[in-house]
C-alpha cells in the first residue's frame, strides 16, 4: 500500500540551463523570423497572396504569438498574467491600427513601405489571435478555480521500493502536439481564405475590424475548441514508479518497465501545456518509448495540469546509473540523457 508523501520529503533538484545553440533552434521567434523573411520577397512583388506567401505569414505570425505566450508562462504567475494582458492589448491596438489606420495613410507610402506592412497585417492576425486565446485560458483557469482550494498538481507517493506519482495525460509524442497546432493554423488559414472569397460582399461590407473579430469566433475559437476535446477524449489513468534499480511507467494498462542501464533519456516537464513525460530505452537493438503528455489532458477536479519536481534522491539514482543533465531552458523541464545513445535513439 503506497502513501503520500509530505510537502517536506520532497526535495526538488535545481535544473540545468541550456546550450545557446539548443536555446535558438527551439526558439519559435527564429523559425518566425525565417517564414516571414522568406514571405517578404512575394508581398514586394504584389503576390502576398498565393498560397505558400500566405500561409508562411499566417504561420510566422503565429509563431510570434507562441513565442510571447511561452515567455509570460515562463514568468511568475502575476507577472506572466500581467506581461500578457499587455501583450494582448497592444497587438489588439496593432491590429486596429493595421485595419483602421493604416488604409488611409498606406497610399502616401513608398510602394515597398506598403509591401511590408501589408506582411506584417497579415501575420498580426493570428498573432493577436494565439495571443488572445492564451489570455482566455488564463482567465478561464481563473474562473474555475475554488475560491478556497486551488487546484494541486499530483504528488509524490511511497512505492515499496521508491517513489510514485499517479497523474492522468494523453499518450501522444510531443512532435504529434507541435503537428496539430501547425496543421490547425493551417485549416484555419485556409478556411479563413475560402470564406473571404465565398463571402467576398460581406467581407467587404463588415469592415476589417468585425471581419478579424467574426473569423476569430467562427473559424479560430471552435477549431481550437475541437483540438482541445480531442486531445481530451483520449486522457488516460498513468502513473511512474522510480524504482531503486528500475522505473515503471503505466498508461490504461499498459506498462513499460526498464532497468535504469536500460534507461537512455527520460524528460520531465512539469508545468504549462506541455507538461509531459519521455522515457527512450534501449533494449539490444530496440529502441522503445513512452511519451505522456499531461497538459492537454483532462483532469480530474481540484487536480491542476502537472507533474511533481524530480526529488533529489531520485536525481541521485538516475546520475548513479550514467544518465548526465541536460541543459534546459524552460523552467520546469529536466532532461537525463546517457552518453553515446543518441544515434541509437533516433533509429526507427
Amino acid at each position: 500500500m503506497s502513501r503520500a508523501r509530505t510537502a517536506g520529503s520532497i526535495d526538488p533538484a535545481p535544473a540545468p540551463r541550456a546550450s545557446a545553440f539548443r536555446r535558438l533552434i527551439a526558439s519559435p521567434w527564429l523559425w518566425a523570423g525565417v517564414l516571414l523573411a522568406a514571405a517578404l520577397p512575394w508581398y514586394l512583388v504584389g503576390e502576398g497572396l498565393e498560397l505558400v506567401p500566405f500561409l508562411s505569414g499566417l504561420v510566422g505570425g503565429w509563431l510570434c504569438g507562441l513565442g510571447f505566450v511561452n515567455v509570460t508562462f515562463r514568468m511568475s504567475p502575476r507577472r506572466g498574467a500581467t506581461v500578457h494582458a499587455v501583450g494582448a492589448v497592444v497587438a489588439g491596438a496593432v491590429l486596429w491600427f493595421s485595419t483602421q489606420i493604416w488604409p488611409d495613410v498606406a497610399p502616401a507610402m513608398p510602394e515597398g513601405l506598403r509591401s511590408v506592412a501589408f506582411l506584417v497585417q497579415m501575420a498580426s492576425i493570428p498573432a493577436a489571435g494565439w495571443i488572445w486565446l492564451g489570455l482566455i485560458s488564463r482567465v478561464t483557469a481563473l474562473a474555475r478555480r475554488p475560491a478556497r482550494e486551488a487546484p494541486v498538481p499530483p504528488g509524490w507517493e511511497e512505492d515499496y521500493d521508491g517513489s510514485m506519482v499517479r497523474f492522468s495525460a494523453v499518450p501522444m509524442r510531443l512532435r504529434t502536439l507541435t503537428l496539430q497546432i501547425v496543421a490547425l493554423v493551417i485549416v484555419g488559414g485556409v478556411v479563413c481564405t475560402v470564406l473571404l472569397i465565398a463571402f467576398d460582399d460581406v467581407a467587404m461590407s463588415l469592415g476589417p475590424r468585425i471581419l478579424v473579430i467574426v473569423l476569430g469566433a467562427a473559424v479560430a475559437l471552435p477549431l481550437y475548441g475541437l483540438l482541445r476535446l480531442r486531445n481530451a477524449r483520449h486522457t488516460v489513468a498513468c502513473s511512474v514508479a522510480f524504482g531503486a534499480k528500475r522505473m515503471r511507467v503505466t498508461a490504461a494498462g499498459s506498462t513499460l518497465e526498464l532497468e535504469y542501464a536500460h534507461l537512455a533519456e527520460l524528460t520531465w516537464v512539469t508545468g504549462t501545456d506541455y507538461a509531459r513525460v519521455e522515457v527512450v530505452g534501449v533494449r539490444t537493438a530496440d529502441v522503445v518509448r513512452k511519451s505522456l503528455v499531461v497538459g492537454v489532458a483532462r483532469q480530474s477536479p481540484g487536480v491542476a495540469p502537472g507533474l511533481p519536481t524530480l526529488s533529489r534522491r531520485i536525481v541521485r539514482t538516475l546520475e548513479a546509473a550514467g544518465l548526465t543533465p541536460v541543459s534546459q531552458r524552460r523552467k520546469g523541464t529536466s532532461v537525463y540523457r546517457r552518453n553515446g545513445v543518441g544515434n541509437r535513439q533516433n533509429a526507427p
